[in-house]
């Protein structure tokens, strides 16, 4: 092997952990916007349930 193609690998595998790593970041963020996502929608649960709780007991 020829240093040039050693070169050429050596760059090559970076750039695979790069995006391997790249990947493992936006599933990670992707994660975690699922979970505020559903926090979010049990906040807003709650809420008009206090909302209607409310309404109801003002008639």
């Amino acid at each position: 092997m020829s240093q040039f193609d050693i070169v050429i690998k050596e760059f090559q595998q970076r750039r695979l952990e790069k995006e391997i790593v790249s990947q493992q970041v936006k599933h990670e963020r992707l994660q975690q916007l699922r979970e505020l996502a559903q926090v979010a929608d049990i906040e807003m649960r709650q809420r008009k349930r206090k909302q209607r709780n409310y309404q109801n007991q003002s008639f």
